[in-house]
């Protein structure tokens, strides 16, 4: 059985909606840095200012890392043949947890998992790796849409379009987890476990009955596979609301997997 561990804060920044989410962004990151690093770090900047305890470790879990620079580096490719040094730099998935980790000061285990839709899963069970030592950990689920998305969109293939919503917001949720006996939220994830072709929503179900037999609280899957940050967003939103013990389920079309994250009643 896997170990519980603790949420003891969340935040959550959505540039669509608040265009004031850059306000807690330092002035020279706003100037000279990519526009996801911007996002990470506004929603982790009120936990670590929070938190009597300095976290000691960062996972960042993204689908498409730092789209708008990758784009911007391809344009230089195209069009002359070179591109920016800068941009290319920026646009690596694991760009975004080293700044974090530098921005703050988190000096342990730095740690990028891409797993499409089910990167929050994934990297709440790769912070359930981590030793003792290398709590408190920052866990933020980051990805950005771009307009050239919109024009892809017609061309997903069939099997992929119905998990990614036409009108889905790019944000980022970040969390404070803290090690099992924390006061927070418990929460812990299963999998990830391929579908084999099957129903995916059946298969999450599958999972659940066997993994918490006696489970009568909420299973959310459906609103939390339109987006690859959706289900850190709902996660987010069973902790703010106070909803009692939930498991929300979600699907990689990619890699053809289910995961479960499960959000325990307040300790």
């Amino acid at each position: 059985m896997k170990r519980y561990l603790a949420i003891t804060g969340h935040n959550v920044v959505f540039p669509g909606r608040n265009d004031d989410w850059k306000e807690s962004v330092p002035a020279k990151m706003k100037r000279r840095d990519a526009r996801i690093w911007q996002m990470a770090c506004a929603a982790v900047a009120p936990l670590v200012s929070a938190n009597e305890r300095s976290p000691r470790s960062v996972i960042v879990g993204t689908a498409l890392g730092a789209l708008e620079e990758t784009r911007q580096f391809l344009d230089g490719v195209f069009t002359d043949g070179l591109g920016s040094p800068r941009s290319f730099m920026s646009s690596v998935h694991n760009s975004i947890a080293g700044k974090i980790a530098l921005e703050f000061g988190i000096r342990g285990p730095n740690l990028t998992i891409c797993d499409s839709h089910n990167s929050f899963a994934s990297s709440v069970i790769t912070a359930d790796l981590l030793t003792e030592h290398d709590f408190p950990v920052l866990i933020c689920i980051i990805d950005e849409r771009i307009p050239i998305l919109d024009e892809l969109y017609p061309y997903f293939s069939r099997r992929c379009r119905p998990y990614l919503s036409p009108d889905w917001e790019d944000a980022a949720i970040a969390f404070s987890i803290d090690a099992n006996g924390a006061p927070g939220r418990p929460i812990r994830a299963f999998g990830p476990l391929s579908t084999q072709r099957r129903d995916p929503e059946f298969v999450c179900r599958s999972v659940l009955q066997k993994e918490l037999p006696l489970f009568t609280g909420t299973f959310r899957f459906n609103e939390s596979t339109t987006s690859f940050v959706q289900p850190a967003i709902t996660a987010a939103d069973v902790v703010h609301t106070g909803t009692d013990h939930t498991i929300i389920g979600s699907y990689s079309p990619t890699s053809g997997a289910v995961a479960l994250v499960e959000i325990g009643p307040t300790t």
